[in-house]
């Protein structure tokens, strides 16, 4: 099983080296804040994230279009006024990159961008 537990963004509580995080932005939070477990051919997926008009839709369409990801149960949960907690349970389709990593380096830029 595959796990990457990433709460790292600009101000994250991370020790080293922090990933793919450009800078971005100017927000002393640290969202969205990304985890990602792995098991056969099924991804778990927890976002804690900023809300903002068309969030589900740029999520959506960066799970099933750029990483071939079938979603089989989707919760969101609004946490406090700014946030949305979003878990997804997915099926891996033929292409789909198993590098976490990278998945979850494309999935904070897609949600950060506008």
């Amino acid at each position: 099983m595959a796990r990457v537990h990433d709460k790292t963004a600009s101000g994250g509580s991370s020790g080293g080296g922090g990933g793919a995080d450009g800078g971005g932005g100017g927000s002393d939070r640290s969202l969205p804040a990304i985890e990602v477990k792995t098991a056969t051919n099924t991804v778990l997926l927890r976002i804690c994230c900023d809300k903002h008009n068309g969030l589900l839709t740029k999520l959506f369409t960066e799970l099933e279009k750029h990483h071939y990801l079938s979603i089989t149960n989707l919760t969101v949960i609004p946490f406090s006024s700014f946030a949305l907690e979003v878990t997804i349970v997915a099926q891996m389709e033929d292409g789909f990159n198993r590098n976490v990593n990278d998945f979850v380096t494309s999935l904070r830029s897609a949600l950060r961008s506008p």
